[in-house]
């Protein structure tokens, strides 16, 4: 027969076993949450090229707002979207901005630009 120690030793055991394991399964859950979450703004992300001297105006905050032409092309592109990544020319240096709101002008699309992400 076991002591009353070795008991609540095995009552421990089992409980802090339980623990890790639904801790993990929190854990894989967070996990797809978060890859949800990037594959999702993944795709409502727009993509711009922009010349070094546009991109390190964004890139110092002196310029907040981006311009395109409005034409089907962009409006396809844009509209629908609510990040943007900057690429400084055809180089992998990029920046992400959440979209603070977009401006239809009769000759332009406005993206002003919200916060930065990354």
């Amino acid at each position: 027969m076991k002591s009353k120690g070795e008991v609540g030793d095995l009552t421990k055991d089992k409980g802090i076993k339980w623990l890790e394991e639904h801790v993990e399964e929190a854990a894989k859950g967070v996990n797809q949450a978060v890859e949800d979450m990037l594959e999702k703004r993944k795709h409502q992300t727009v993509h711009l090229i922009l010349k070094h001297r546009y991109y390190n105006q964004i890139n110092s905050g002196e310029k907040t707002v981006e311009y395109r032409d409005k034409t089907a092309y962009w409006k396809k592109r844009i509209l629908d979207k609510n990040y943007v990544t900057f690429h400084r020319g055809f180089t992998n240096t990029t920046m992400t901005f959440e979209i603070a709101f977009k401006t239809l002008t009769e000759t332009q699309i406005e993206i002003h630009l919200g916060e930065r992400i990354a």
